[in-house]
Formats: structure tokens, sequence, C-alpha cells
């Protein structure tokens, strides 16, 4: 069952956003924000990462570093944003992430569900860095699979055996280099999904 609520609480700060997500347990499947004062609606942008970070309940929304990230790069600009990711289990720290059982790290992840709502040849943001395993490995090339290389937006490395993370690109500067990148190939198309008609 999924939560919502609006952020920040203070009304009078803009821009506010409406944010769902569903938390089971140690487990967050998705995160929806869509900013509520902007007067245009094109439609949701998945974006797919590694796994959940310090997220978990409204308490600590504004600490999460890469949702605080995907609202920067979208704000003002009409899309809203779904946040999926490779494994569901929360966990902000990808060295113990690691250490966790392969069948631990994912339970019910409805990710590969709620990528083949959208429409074909929509565009999907892939911001999961670089692959500390085998498995991670395996699957990264499954989810990728799904979205089909041609509909993925993002920073690839020099080898395109990944896509940086967007903290990364942070760090290294290019924020606005990959923020001018996404919203320049999601205006040259149009993504359409079930969740624009249920939001």
């Amino acid at each position: 069952m999924y939560q919502e609520f609006q952020y920040p609480l203070q009304q009078q700060l803009k821009p506010q956003w409406k944010i769902k997500f569903e938390v089971v347990g140690n487990y967050r499947n998705f995160v929806l924000m869509k900013q509520i004062e902007h007067p245009i609606d094109l439609s949701f942008i998945p974006v797919v990462g590694l796994n959940p970070g310090t997220f978990k309940s409204e308490s600590t929304f504004g600490k999460d570093t890469t949702l605080r990230i995907l609202r920067n790069i979208f704000v003002n600009s009409g899309y809203g944003i779904e946040v999926l990711n490779l494994y569901n289990f929360i966990e902000p720290n990808p060295k113990k992430l690691k250490l966790i059982d392969n069948d631990k790290k994912n339970n019910n992840n409805p990710i590969e569900h709620r990528l083949k709502q959208y429409y074909p040849n929509s565009k999907v943001i892939v911001i999961c860095g670089a692959p500390f395993d085998d498995y991670t490995k395996n699957r990264f090339c499954e989810v990728t699979e799904i979205i089909g290389k041609d509909n993925i937006i993002g920073m690839p490395n020099k080898t395109h055996e990944f896509y940086y993370h967007a903290m990364y690109l942070q760090r290294s500067k290019r924020l606005l280099e990959f923020k001018q990148k996404v919203l320049s190939e999601l205006n040259n198309g149009k993504n359409k999904s079930e969740l624009d008609s249920l939001y």
C-alpha cells in the first residue's frame, strides 16, 4: 500500500512536490514525485538507480541526496518522476549492500512490471553507477534490455558498460550538462504511461 505527502510541509515554500511511495519492511518499491504548482503536465519519466538510499518514511525524505538532485533536474520542467531501482532493499551504503545475500537484495521488486507500463520507446533515465559484481552486472543487463538501448538517457562511461550516478555527476561538476542532456532528449519525444491517467 502506498503512502503520500507533500514536500516541503510549509506550503509557502516553493516549489511544492506531491510524493507517493511504497515501502514494505526494509524494501522500497517506488517513489513518484510530481511538482504541484507547475501548469504543464507532460508525463512521468522513469529513473532507474541501483537501490534505495536513506528515504523510507516521510521524515527521512529531505535527507535523500539522489531524490533532491532529481527534483533539481526536473523543477519547472513539467515532468513527473518515477524512481525505481535494480534492488529494492533500503541500504544507502553500496559496500554494505554488496555483502547482503543476492536473494535478499530484492523482494517482490516491481521494477520490470512498472517499466513495462510505459509505452514502447518511452525514454528512461539510468543512473545505476558501476556494477560492483557480476550479479549486479547481469541484473543491469536484464533491466536495460527491457528498456531498450535507444531509449536510455544517461551519461555512459567510456566503454558504455554503465551510466554514471547523479551523485557522481554532481561531484564531478557535470550535473548541469546531465540536466541539459536529459531535458533536451525528453523534449524531443513524449513519454506516455498508465501513470498519466492514474496519478
